[in-house]
C-alpha cells in the first residue's frame, strides 16, 4: 500500500514538471510557481521541484520588468543581463533537471533575439555589440552556425575583443570543434580574464575548471583569472603556437611591466596569476622555436619565486 502511495505521488509530481516545462517555453512563470508550490507540498525532498521553483520565481520576477520596459534597445539587453545574474544565482542549485533550465533558457534568449532584431530592423547599424548580442542569442537558443557565423563577423571587425573571441569558443565547443574551442578560450583569457563571461559558457572544459576552482574556494573574479593558468597545468589548455615577431615583442612587454608592478609592491589580485600565464605563453614560444634551455629555466625560476605550489604542479 505504502509503495502504491509513493508511486502515485513520484507519478502526480512527475507529471506537474512536464506541464511545468511546458509552460516555462511559452513565460508562464506566474502558473509554473503555483504547480511547483503544489509539488514541493507533496514532497519537499523530490529532486529538482525546491530549485526549479526557486528559478522560476527569479524569472517570473524578471519578466514583470521585462515587460514593463519602454524601448527595445534595454529589453533585449535587460535579459542578457539577467541570464547572467541567474547563472550565478543557480550555480550552486545542481539538482536542477535539465528540461526546467533549457526551457528557462529557450525563452529567455528567443525573447532577446526577438528585440535585438527588431532594433536591426530599426537601426541597420551592424556594429560588433549589436552582433555580439545576436551572437549569444542565437548560442543560447542552440543554433550554434548562425552563432558562428555573426560572431565570426563581429570577430573581423573587433579581433581583439576578449569577450567575442570567447563566445566562439564557447560555440567550437559547442559543435565538437574541440582544437578551434582550445585555441580561441587560450586567446581570449590572455586578453582580459575579466572579459570572459564564464558562468555562461557552456562549454563543459570551461564548466569544469571553473567547478574545480570553485572547490578550492575560489571567487568568481578570482577564477577568472586562474583560470587560464590552471588550464595550462592541468592540460586544457594545450594547443599552442608560436608567436609573430610583434606579438613576441608585446608579451615581452607586458611581461616586463607586470614584474615592475610586483616590485613596486603592487598587491592586485590580477598581477601574479597574469604574470603566470605570460610566462606561460613565452615558454611555449620558447619551446616550438627551440631556444636554448637556459632561456626557459630562467622563466622557471621566475614562476618558481611567484609560486612554488604553482611550479610543482606545472614541472610535474
Amino acid at each position: 500500500m505504502v509503495d502504491r502511495q509513493l508511486s502515485f505521488k513520484e507519478e502526480k509530481i512527475s507529471e506537474i514538471l512536464n506541464t511545468v516545462i511546458g509552460k516555462l517555453k511559452s513565460g508562464d512563470f506566474e502558473e509554473s510557481v503555483v504547480l511547483l508550490e503544489k509539488a514541493l507540498s507533496m514532497d519537499f525532498e523530490y529532486p529538482g521541484v525546491s530549485s526549479s521553483l526557486k528559478s522560476t520565481k527569479f524569472w517570473k520576477d524578471r519578466k514583470d520588468k521585462y515587460e514593463n520596459l519602454p524601448d527595445i534597445t534595454s529589453r533585449g539587453e535587460y535579459l542578457l543581463n539577467q541570464w547572467e545574474t541567474y547563472t550565478i544565482f543557480s550555480f550552486n542549485m545542481m539538482d536542477i533537471p535539465e528540461d526546467v533550465d533549457f526551457s528557462i533558457k529557450s525563452w529567455v534568449f528567443s525573447n532577446a533575439l526577438s528585440d535585438f532584431k527588431k532594433l536591426l530592423d530599426e537601426t541597420n547599424r551592424y556594429d560588433t555589440s549589436l552582433l555580439l548580442k545576436l551572437g549569444k542569442c542565437y548560442k543560447g537558443i542552440g543554433n550554434y552556425d548562425n552563432a558562428i557565423a555573426i560572431l565570426e563577423e563581429a570577430n573581423r571587425i573587433d579581433i581583439l575583443n576578449p569577450e567575442i573571441i570567447a563566445e566562439l569558443a564557447d560555440c567550437y565547443a559547442l559543435i565538437d570543434e574541440v582544437k578551434m574551442s582550445k585555441v580561441f578560450f587560450r586567446e581570449a583569457f590572455f586578453a582580459d580574464p575579466q572579459a570572459v563571461h564564464i558562468t555562461t559558457m557552456e562549454s563543459s572544459l570551461i564548466k569544469k575548471l571553473v567547478r574545480k576552482l570553485s572547490d578550492m574556494g575560489m571567487q568568481l573574479n578570482e577564477i577568472k583569472e586562474w583560470l587560464p593558468v590552471y588550464g595550462n597545468i592541468w592540460g586544457v589548455f594545450n594547443i599552442k603556437r608560436e608567436l609573430k615577431p610583434l606579438e613576441l615583442g608585446k608579451l615581452k612587454q607586458s611581461i616586463y611591466s607586470y614584474e615592475k608592478s610586483i616590485e613596486n609592491g603592487d598587491e592586485e589580485p590580477s598581477v601574479i596569476p597574469r604574470l603566470i600565464n605570460r610566462y606561460f605563453w613565452l615558454i611555449d614560444h620558447y619551446i616550438s622555436t627551440s631556444e636554448e634551455q637556459n632561456k626557459i629555466d630562467e622563466i622557471l625560476q621566475k614562476i618558481r619565486e611567484l609560486n612554488s605550489s604553482i611550479f610543482e604542479e606545472y614541472i610535474n
